[in-house]
């Protein structure tokens, strides 16, 4: 049976592509790209209204055992150039850094073009990745990249030790939807809710273990060397490392979602309370608030590298965890009420209140110290983190920054020009502003992309910035990619 269906982009405009029904997404995707004369990341049912209402169909299947009926009108969405470094997702924010990633002398950014190819750039030699096509999502480990192609397989490539081989599990990496990585080992999430894992075992590589357990899966959290899944039940399951939160010791239930520091987890329940499991010295002990204060009716939490703090109700604000990472609110505890955000470098935490105001605590050179700019803490829109400084954004589109010079919290040589910034981004030790006419100012340390004078000429144009633990990337509105940092100043079109 043929069937007529329509994809449309969010724009309105609309290509009809007729296919009988036992023909794949994929196709119907593929149809649609001709006539639309765009790359379609994914095709989604539903609602286009409504983001949440939207459903992401599975390239593999077919358009009758996906419901579609002929006449009907599907959402497609426009593949853009997306950026994955070692630190992670390219959708992800970058998380805390081990000792591993600051000392390390290798970074990597793998670029996946409109088109679904993919380059590597990186400082070291890499495996070739020029085979490699349709790719849709790339995740990265510390050594490897994972990449989710169009017919919901995977390949991996860097490190086979470090999850770059997944030669054991490949019959089981079909109708892929998302991958998580630790430090040294992959996790992919399929569309039936199962699990599966490669890498080294002892950072979370093998799950078998718990592999009964792992059904209806919804979401995966990693820190360096664990997992820890939130089945549909809201039974939370983990592996990996003992030490670090790869074994719960205790029942684990009604789940909503889950944050990681590096080597324990914190789980918000349906009910708003909070549990704790890991290493007990960094946060895996919620036992360890200080006295008279209640963890109850959580609204957020952040970590920090060791440690946890907890938006409650009412904005109070309560941490734990190591002391030298911010586990203590020990003089800034009244300070904080009315609390709406937390950000944290690897050793401080920042909590933005009502109005704009910021509350700074943790270890006094890595952030934990803003009496430089006390004063001028108002109005602040946003912070973001490298490991030892913070920059504050605020409203009227200037940046404050704090903390260690070197990781990039000195700005006196750029307040003149940090102005009318529309976001910050952050790597290890670096910061790129991103400005309403398209350039790009950076500060920090010069090795890690805190120096872009020799790409500052094509620094235009730029839609968004991409950070790895030592690079950056920008994207352009043409779809072309410049880097710079670690992994080397360079320019790549669009299309790979």
């Amino acid at each position: 049976m043929m069937l007529r269906i329509g994809v449309a982009l969010m724009s309105g405009r609309t290509a009809w592509v007729s296919l009988d029904a036992d023909c794949t997404v994929q196709e119907l995707r593929r149809q649609a790209q001709l006539g639309l004369g765009v790359h379609l990341d994914r095709l989604f049912s539903g609602d286009s209204t409504r983001a949440k209402a939207l459903q992401a169909l599975p390239n593999t299947s077919t358009l009758k055992n996906t419901g579609l009926h002929d006449g009907q009108v599907v959402t497609g969405s426009v593949r853009e150039t997306k950026i994955a470094s070692y630190l992670g997702s390219c959708l992800s924010p970058v998380r805390s850094f081990t000792l591993e990633d600051l000392y390390s002398p290798f970074d990597a950014l793998a670029i996946v073009g409109e088109d679904g190819s993919i380059r590597i750039c990186s400082n070291d030699p890499f495996p070739a990745s020029d085979s490699i096509c349709g790719v849709q999502h790339v995740t990265a480990s510390s050594r490897s990249f994972a990449a989710i192609q169009e017919d919901g397989r995977v390949t991996a490539f860097g490190d086979p030790d470090a999850g770059g081989d997944v030669k054991s599990v490949q019959d089981r990496l079909e109708e892929v939807q998302m991958i998580f990585s630790t430090h040294r080992a992959f996790a992919a999430l399929r569309s039936d809710g199962h699990v599966v894992a490669w890498g080294d075992p002892m950072y979370g590589g093998s799950c078998e273990g718990v592999q009964e357990q792992l059904h209806g899966v919804k979401m995966i959290q990693s820190n360096v060397s664990a997992f820890a899944a939130i089945c549909e039940d809201g039974q939370v399951t983990a592996w990996g490392n003992p030490e670090d939160g790869g074994e719960c010791m205790q029942c684990v239930s009604d789940v909503t979602t889950i944050c990681a520091a590096n080597h324990a987890f914190a789980a918000v329940r349906a009910d708003r309370s909070l549990v704790t499991w890991g290493s007990k010295l960094y946060g895996g002990d919620i036992a360890d608030i200080a006295p008279g204060l209640e963890v109850e009716d959580v609204q957020a939490v952040c970590a920090s590298g060791n440690a946890f703090a907890a938006i409650c109700g009412g904005g109070a604000v309560v941490a734990w965890g190591c002391p030298y990472s911010g586990g203590s609110t020990h003089g800034v505890q009244e300070q904080l009420t009315s609390v709406r955000s937390l950000q944290a470098t690897d050793s401080a935490f920042a909590a933005i209140g009502d109005g704009g105001s910021v509350v700074t605590w943790g270890h006094a050179q890595h952030g934990g110290d803003s009496s430089s700019v006390c004063g001028l803490l108002q109005d602040i829109e946003d912070i973001q983190a490298t490991t030892g400084a913070f920059a504050a954004k605020k409203l009227d589109g200037t940046v404050l920054t704090w903390g260690h010079d070197r990781s990039g919290g000195d700005t006196s040589h750029l307040q003149e020009k940090l102005k009318n910034v529309q976001h910050v981004w952050a790597n290890q030790s670096a910061f790129a502003a991103l400005r309403e006419d398209g350039r790009v100012l950076t500060w920090g340390d010069a090795n890690f992309g805190g120096d872009s004078t020799g790409v500052q000429d094509l620094l235009v144009d730029v839609r968004v910035i991409h950070a790895s633990g030592k690079s950056f990337a920008a994207v352009r509105h043409d779809g072309s990619v410049v880097t710079w940092g670690l992994v080397g100043e360079a320019t790549y079109p669009k299309n790979l």
